[in-house]
């Protein structure tokens, strides 16, 4: 499965707090795997998912994230600064 270097900003939901939001930085995707990475810090982690059709799942510090949008789908990508 080929990686796709990918420089876009992106909305994570906690899956526990779903009002809560964690903005990260995509630096690579592939159909089940998000490489992303805090801005403004070292932190990076990956979301990973089995399916395509599944949603991306990652967690940092103790904390679950998920990714629902389809990111082949997003008409705009937010580029990062």
């Amino acid at each position: 499965m080929k990686a796709t270097a990918m420089k876009a900003r992106i909305e994570l939901r906690d899956a526990d707090r779903p009002e809560e939001i964690f903005v990260v930085d995509v630096e690579e995707a592939t159909a089940t795997r998000l490489a992303v990475s805090v801005p403004n810090t070292v932190v990076s982690f990956a979301l990973t998912r089995r399916e395509e059709d599944e949603t991306f799942a990652g967690s940092l510090g103790g904390r679950v994230y998920v990714f629902t949008e389809d990111l082949k789908a997003r008409k705009t990508v937010r580029k990062r600064a």
